[in-house]
């Protein structure tokens, strides 16, 4: 006996467009964290190798349209986080200094931040939390990222994003620029 369903494809049209995540739903401070997390249990995260130039890492994002990624050693370890507002901020410039390399011979782990200046958050904990929850504790470390880590793999679980966190909260009187840190929310939201 045959159990499959018959199913009919259909003809593509010529003006087909590629869906994407509703990641701009907005979102209210009683909403649960979960909303805010980019979980790497149900997609691939951003990754780069920490050798890679920050001339590639930059021409990579842009193609990819991504605005961060995760920087990872030889064996898959975490090392730290590269965005594209660090490769074209000061830092860069201020690496180039210090190492005595062009833009072109520097690296992401001379501009990214590094896992020693990154803070993680258990998952059961992160779970049980809500929006107005991640931001304060993301106000009170002044950070654009907050590392959620599995409780039974210890492994990197997902991240939660200032820059997203402002997106989807929608706040008003925002820089045109986006948020670096959790200070500019907090500025925003006092004059809500």
């Amino acid at each position: 006996m045959n159990y499959t369903k018959a199913l009919s494809v259909e003809p593509l049209q010529s003006n087909l467009k590629v869906r994407l995540p509703d990641e701009d739903v907005m979102l209210s401070m009683d909403c649960s964290a979960m909303e805010l997390m980019s979980d790497f249990s149900h997609s691939i995260p951003p990754m780069i190798e920490a050798s890679t130039s920050v001339e590639e890492a930059d021409h990579l994002m842009r193609r990819e349209h991504c605005t961060y990624k995760i920087v990872i050693g030889n064996e898959e370890e975490f090392r730290g986080i590269i965005t594209l507002l660090d490769i074209h901020s000061s830092a860069t410039m201020r690496a180039t200094t210090s190492t005595g390399l062009s833009r072109s011979e520097l690296s992401v782990t001379e501009v990214m931040v590094p896992r020693s200046e990154l803070h993680a958050l258990r998952f059961s904990k992160f779970e049980r939390a809500n929006v107005r929850d991640i931001v304060g504790l993301l106000q009170s470390l002044g950070e654009r990222f907050l590392l959620v880590i599995d409780d039974d793999t210890g492994s990197l679980r997902g991240l939660v994003s200032s820059r997203s966190v402002t997106r989807r909260l929608a706040l008003p009187n925002m820089p045109l620029k986006p948020a670096r840190t959790f200070a500019e929310i907090q500025t925003a939201l006092r004059q809500r």
